[in-house]
């Protein structure tokens, strides 16, 4: 059973709700309500803060071995150098607030926050940061609510996946330009997307919001052999005998 080593505030306002987590050699990071960046070390030691004006931030990710990326409501992607404390940007082109964020060597997938629900109001963009001057490619055609997960391939590096609250899981082959060429499979939830990622190199994960875990089979199967079928575990809530505990 785990065991609680070490509690810290980290410096936050009281009320203060801690979305994320990362990690970048020994140095640690997290985003919270109070819209700043903080990185400590292992014991929990405050190192710094940094809360970028405006900037509403919604994703945290390690990008290398000194760097961590954020994003949020002003659409834009800033990548925060532990050594320099400094920042480098990638901006949204329209922009838009960026609700989901993965990261693969020198490529951003950045996925946008919808403000109306409909075909071409969200987009799942991918950077290259050795060109930022506009996205590599913008898949605006595949989903029609907000991204809320974006996940690259664990060794198939140009294969990307996003879900979001329409509750569709794309899966995409980030080298086709066109996005009909690049949408290799879809995944079908009927729920809105929590998380989603890859559980093995030919799996899928799903969670959705109202807590159903599905597992995806992504391989396509030989010629006259049937796929094979998600599995679907319902509910985790009472399987995990976890309780919910209505509002006062």
């Amino acid at each position: 059973m785990a065991q609680q080593v070490g509690a810290s505030s980290l410096g936050t306002p009281p009320d203060t709700y801690l979305y994320a987590l990362a990690r970048v050699g020994g140095c640690l990071a997290t985003i919270g309500s109070d819209d700043a960046l903080r990185l400590f070390d292992p014991a929990l030691k405050p190192i710094t803060t940094a809360q970028p004006r405006n900037a509403g931030l919604s994703c945290l990710r390690a990008f290398s071995t000194n760097t961590f990326a954020t994003a949020g409501r002003d659409g834009i992607i800033r990548l925060w150098d532990t050594r320099a404390k400094q920042a480098a940007q990638l901006s949204e082109p329209q922009p838009r607030s960026i609700s989901a964020l993965a990261c693969h060597e020198h490529l951003f997938a950045a996925g946008t926050e919808s403000n109306k629900e409909g075909l071409g109001d969200v987009s799942v963009l991918l950077y290259d940061t050795r060109n930022t001057a506009v996205p590599l490619r913008d898949y605006a055609e595949s989903h029609t609510d907000t991204i809320t997960q974006l996940a690259f391939h664990p060794s198939q590096t140009n294969v990307l996946l996003s879900g979001s609250t329409d509750g569709l899981v794309s899966i995409f082959d980030i080298n086709q330009a066109e996005e009909e060429d690049a949408l290799q499979q879809v995944l079908n939830p009927r729920s809105a997307v929590h998380c989603a990622g890859f559980l093995t190199i030919d799996q899928a994960y799903v969670l959705t919001t109202d807590e159903q875990l599905i597992i995806y089979p992504l391989q396509e199967p030989a010629e006259g052999v049937e796929p094979a079928p998600a599995v679907d575990f319902g509910d985790l809530r009472p399987k995990l005998n976890c309780i919910l505990m209505a509002s006062q």
